[in-house]
Parts: structure tokens; C-alpha cells; sequence
């Protein structure tokens, strides 16, 4: 399994680096608890390029994936399950069917 360099930063100011899903799940448990200006983080991966997915507290995603960088594509996630599905695909580094799902 290839390892790919990561990072996670919130609105209300934490960051890490080379993160798990369970700190993605914890991210997701103190966004709820923020009011909505500082309501959201967002997750990196570093493999040809950045792929940064970024979740709001009203379940909004923005990917932005590193074949164009100056796309984002925006969706209104369904609930907290298909949003963490969608951070582990990015975590993967399957970034193609990460697009894919994203595109549902």
C-alpha cells in the first residue's frame, strides 16, 4: 500500500499532518460544535498533486483534485456517513473513484 503525505486543517485553527480517518471523524465531531463561520476543515493529499476535500457544517463538500486545480466541484453531502466514505476514499489515494462518488 502506497503512503501518500496528508494534512488536515479546521476553521477554527488546529492542523495536522499524515492523518487517519479517525482523526477525519473527530474533525467532523468539533465542527458540529462550532458555530457556522468557523464550521469546516478540509483534508489534503499529496500524490502527483494536492486533491483537498473540504466539509462544511451543512454538509457541503468542495473537491478540488490535482488534474484542475482551478476546478472546485461542490455537492451537498447526504449525511455524515457518505461524507466520511469520501474522505477514505481521498485517504486511499483513490482519487478516481473518490471523482466518481463525488460526482453521485
Amino acid at each position: 500500500m502506497q503512503v501518500f503525505e496528508t494534512y488536515l486543517q479546521t476553521a477554527w485553527g488546529g492542523s495536522w499532518e499524515n492523518i487517519t480517518i479517525e482523526d477525519v471523524n473527530n474533525a467532523i465531531d468539533e465542527m458540529m460544535k462550532m458555530d457556522d463561520e468557523h464550521g469546516a476543515f478540509w483534508v489534503g493529499l499529496f500524490k502527483t498533486g494536492e486533491n483537498v476535500l473540504e466539509m462544511s457544517k451543512d454538509l457541503t463538500l468542495i473537491g478540488v483534485f490535482e488534474d484542475d486545480s482551478e476546478s472546485q466541484i461542490i455537492r451537498k453531502g447526504k449525511n455524515r456517513d457518505e461524507a466520511v466514505d469520501l474522505y477514505q476514499l481521498l485517504l486511499s489515494g483513490d482519487i478516481d473513484a473518490l471523482k466518481i462518488a463525488f460526482s453521485k
